[in-house]
């Protein structure tokens, strides 16, 4: 125990020194120049590294190398950005990267590094970064590069770092560690969702749209985890895509994107979970209404990428339904696509302002015969594998009868030659069936 307080003195000596010997070089800086501070800046840097060897092969307390590196990481970024030295920057950033591996026993400090840095990023970044930037810009005898300087990277990089860290080990750890730290009922998935909240209120504050990404990342990854709750994926995914189609009115698209994208995988998430859970049958309107919402987010945003992930989740929820036994599903998706379809496309007939938008109409209208078809395609692969006389007699070849007549209709209607295809399909499915797959796969069974 002497020998500890001693090595302990003697850090704190050496510690005090460093300090010291940092003011010097401040000083000389500011005062004579940058060429008689170099030799200063050297000094200081070896005399770190002595003590930080110092206290790597004296002390087995790997608490006070943990202090150390990170007093001397916060030190060095706070005297870099009082000399406005950008070339300093990877000193803290490597003393902080140094401190990661002996943090992985102190899992509450990484928690609190990758939440509080991103906020304090936030003040560098309006504080310093885009009051300096402003100066250099208007500055013409400045060269363009440092116009874009990004005083706060070393913080953004060790925050980001240490979520991975502390995301990870709570991956593998039986609980998360808000939950080991107060004792209270907090998933890894809730942990995780909450780095993504910090990280995206620091981007809204700074104004910079590229965190952002990091914030869906941290997202994405809390709601791939496995444990979670149909129920909680299942309301979630609206709430999200809402709450984006509110943002994207009020901020624009670039901040409403993670939000979009944060409710389609807790959907997706959600009809996966249903399997494992029991809750296939819930599943199966969540899906159906979260593909209704999503369509019509599309078609008022004018985005046809958000209209084609409809179709996918339409078709999922009939699948589904087959599953639970709910054959009448199938049918009314298809028919009901088709129509409303055929609605979009009557209107160049009705409305005078849309006679002349007929591609804009079309778009519109393909995702929803896109569902359409793929309902119609696993009416015919029940009736195929099931029996075609579910859930009445000779159901399923006159199902796939209406079909055929239903794309006819819409081909004639668009005048598009490729549903020909379909019709011709449509009508030979029954028969192709009950001749030739349908016997084979009996044989398959009675073998």
């Amino acid at each position: 125990m002497p020998h500890l307080f001693r090595l302990i003195g003697v850090q704190l000596f050496k510690v005090a020194h460093a300090k010291g010997v940092y003011m010097s070089t401040m000083v000389v800086r500011r005062r004579v120049s940058a060429a008689w501070a170099n030799p200063l800046d050297v000094v200081v840097l070896c005399w770190v590294v002595e003590t930080l060897l110092l206290g790597l092969l004296q002390s087995r307390n790997p608490d006070l190398l943990i202090s150390l590196l990170l007093f001397f990481a916060a030190l060095s970024y706070c005297i870099v950005l009082y000399q406005r030295r950008e070339h300093g920057l990877f000193l803290p950033l490597t003393f902080a990267l140094l401190a990661f591996l002996p943090l992985l026993q102190h899992p509450r400090v990484l928690l609190t590094i990758s939440v509080l840095l991103p906020v304090v990023a936030v003040l560098v970044h309006r504080f310093m970064t885009e009051r300096w930037n402003v100066g250099h810009t208007q500055d013409a005898a400045q060269p363009r590069a440092k116009c874009a300087l990004v005083w706060e990277w070393p913080l953004l990089v060790i925050a980001l770092c240490s979520g991975l860290i502390i995301s990870w080990h709570d991956i593998v750890s039986p609980a998360s560690t808000l939950e080991q730290w107060f004792h209270i009922v907090f998933p890894v998935a809730l942990e995780i969702a909450t780095i993504a909240l910090v990280w995206y209120v620091s981007a809204a504050l700074a104004r910079v749209t590229r965190w952002v990404l990091v914030a869906t990342g941290f997202a994405a990854a809390a709601l791939l985890m496995p444990g979670n709750s149909f129920w909680v994926l299942a309301w979630l995914a609206p709430v999200l895509a809402v709450a984006g189609f509110a943002l994207k009115r009020l901020a624009g698209r670039d901040w409403a994107i993670p939000l979009f994208v944060a409710a389609i995988l807790a959907e997706g998430m959600a009809g996966i979970a249903a399997h494992h859970q029991g809750q296939v049958a819930a599943a199966t309107g969540a899906l159906l209404i979260f593909a209704v919402f999503i369509y019509l987010v599309g078609v008022v945003e004018n985005e046809p990428a958000w209209m084609w992930i409809a179709p996918c989740f339409a078709i999922w929820s009939v699948y589904s339904s087959a599953q639970v036994g709910d054959l009448y599903r199938s049918p009314m998706v298809a028919l009901a696509g088709a129509a409303i379809g055929v609605g979009i496309g009557c209107l160049k007939f009705s409305v005078p302002r849309f006679s002349l938008q007929e591609k804009k109409l079309l778009r519109f209208a393909l995702p929803l015969y896109a569902t359409a078809v793929g309902a119609a395609v696993l009416t015919g692969v029940y009736g195929t594998l099931v029996g075609i006389n579910k859930p009445f007699p000779t159901a399923i070849p006159d199902a796939l009868f209406v079909y055929a007549l239903v794309a006819y209709g819409v081909s004639l209607l668009e005048r598009r030659s490729v549903g020909q295809w379909l019709v011709a399909g449509f009508a030979i499915w029954p028969n192709f069936s009950a001749i030739v797959v349908i016997p084979k796969i009996r044989s398959l069974f009675r073998t």
